[in-house]
């Protein structure tokens, strides 16, 4: 059982790093990000904005199973409720991504594992109308305590944050650039990751 337990461990963790998937810092972290954030713009000089891309936007639990099931990396695996990501543009060209992630990992014998994964990011973007770069990404993962259904009985606290193999979140798990599609009330990113072409839809919440 532990050595099951540990190599689905293994497999969601390294899921979960694929995913953009962010979530809001404590006050003193936020203000650090900030920081970071004006360092960006001063480092980079953006100046590329679209005033479409700018707001708040999300991505629900359908929309995350989409573009997981793009990257092809294991049948076997789906993105579960209550997942959601949300992801602001601003008006200083950085942005903020923020939002849970959960994975289930189906087993043969019908019975599952679960593991949560909450993500936050932030950096600098600019978007001249087609191409959307993000530039200064960093990425920061915070794991829950994995869930098993054994035989009709739920296992939980087998593994916590603290046993999850320790590999840093991968740039690569956030794309470079992306082609973009912006309206009133949707935003659509392609791009190519792991050898797939990947599409985010995002739905708008506020200006």
């Amino acid at each position: 059982m532990k050595r099951l337990a540990r190599f689905a461990l293994f497999a969601l963790t390294i899921t979960l790093l694929l995913q953009s998937c962010f979530r809001p810092r404590v006050e003193e972290e936020q203000e650090e990000r900030l920081e970071d954030s004006a360092t960006i713009q001063a480092t980079y000089a953006l100046d590329d904005l679209d005033a479409c891309v700018s707001g708040i936007w999300k991505m629900d639990v359908y929309a995350i199973e989409s573009k997981f099931q793009d990257l092809n990396i294991a049948p076997s695996m789906t993105v579960i409720a209550p997942s959601e990501l949300t992801i602001e543009f601003r008006d200083d060209n950085t942005f903020g991504l923020f939002g849970l992630v959960a994975m289930r990992m189906e087993l043969p014998s019908g019975d599952y594992f679960e593991l949560d994964g909450t993500h936050s990011a932030s950096g600098g973007y600019q978007a001249d109308g087609r191409t959307i770069t993000f530039i200064g990404t960093v990425n920061d993962i915070k794991y829950g305590t994995m869930r098993a259904y054994i035989d009709g009985e739920l296992q939980e606290g087998l593994f916590t944050d603290e046993d999850a193999p320790p590999i840093a979140p991968p740039v690569t798990g956030f794309p470079g650039a992306a082609t973009y599609e912006c309206s009133e009330a949707t935003l659509s990113l392609n791009y190519t990751m792991l050898s797939s072409n990947v599409t985010e839809m995002w739905t708008r919440v506020s200006p």
